[in-house]
């Protein structure tokens, strides 16, 4: 049975980034105009109503406190803001599709290294199709999974009411425990449905359910090594970063300076920086999907390595 190196798959982000960084220019490029600018400019649309209404809420607040703010406004406001919602979904999936396509493709044919891999084809149309339906059914799988975590938990609270001592409650956690590892374990089993669909072009979801037979917790670990290192480079960034915006903001007085400021210079200060913060945000988010996202793409490639010869 094939098998693959959980190594090469950790460490398959950094060294793709490492042959061709400038794709990350490029990743970056399409996070900014189809995953930020159109919920950004449909929000901008909208902000001066909910500025208003938010000054409205203020205003009455102040002068009248014991009379009820008038809610209508607020109605026609939030009508307006559901609007944002289809739009902000739309743009994260085709956002995915191509940052994510372009990352497999960068795994799966590294010849193809123009325009930082980035195409939009029938690969990226599929893909985008089986992330979405891939999302619907981890959405109902979690909601199944808090039914029965919630059902686990009243039982035990009455269990515990009617004198049945701590069994009820060993019960409950053994019972969440065995969904969450469910859930895990279902993820595991058809998360490379992503770049198998994106290289055979077509609905394959099945297919990853008999390709991950026998790896599922080899592919469990693999992840969690990965989420491990990139939440530590994340904290990394963190800090650097809330460094420089309190260093740009404060003039370098520091936190506590930070904290004590008023709200309106704050922002005064702040909003000089923002297309920066929004650049640098993008390139270093880019990075950061290379390396969660090639791992799955390095895995296909290795189980399917005979195959591909």
């Amino acid at each position: 049975m094939a098998d693959f190196s959980a190594g090469e798959a950790i460490t398959s982000g950094f060294r793709l980034i490492g042959r061709n960084p400038a794709a990350i220019l490029w990743w970056a490029g399409v996070r900014i105009l189809v995953g930020f600018l159109p919920p950004a400019l449909a929000l901008w649309a909208v902000a001066p109503d909910l500025i208003g209404f938010s000054q409205q809420m203020l205003r009455q607040a102040a002068e009248h406190a014991h009379v009820s703010p008038d809610m209508s406004a607020f109605l026609g406001l939030q009508s307006r803001l559901a609007i944002l919602q289809p739009i902000t979904l739309i743009s994260l999936l085709v956002n995915a599709s191509l940052v994510m396509g372009a990352i497999y493709r960068g795994v799966l044919y590294p010849q193809e290294r123009r325009f930082g891999y980035l195409r939009f084809s029938m690969r990226e149309v599929w893909l985008g199709l089986v992330i979405a339906v891939l999302y619907v059914a981890f959405v109902i799988l979690c909601v199944v999974a808090a039914i029965v975590a919630g059902v686990s938990v009243v039982a035990a609270a009455t269990s515990v009411q009617h004198g049945g001592g701590g069994a009820g409650g060993i019960v409950a956690g053994v019972i969440i425990l065995a969904a969450a590892a469910v859930v895990i374990w279902l993820i595991a089993r058809f998360c490379l449905a992503l770049p198998l669909s994106f290289d055979a072009r077509t609905f394959a979801i099945g297919e990853s359910w008999e390709l991950t037979a026998g790896h599922a917790l080899k592919i469990i670990l693999t992840g969690l090594a990965v989420f491990v290192i990139l939440l530590l480079v994340e904290l990394v960034f963190a800090g650097l970063l809330l460094g420089v915006i309190v260093g740009a903001v404060t003039h370098g007085a520091g936190l506590t300076s930070f904290l004590h400021m008023n709200p309106a210079d704050m922002v005064r200060r702040v909003l000089p920086w923002v297309p920066l913060w929004i650049i640098a945000g993008s390139l270093v988010g880019a990075a950061f999907y290379a390396i969660l996202a090639a791992p799955l793409a390095d895995i296909y490639r290795q189980l399917t390595r005979s195959e591909r010869v």
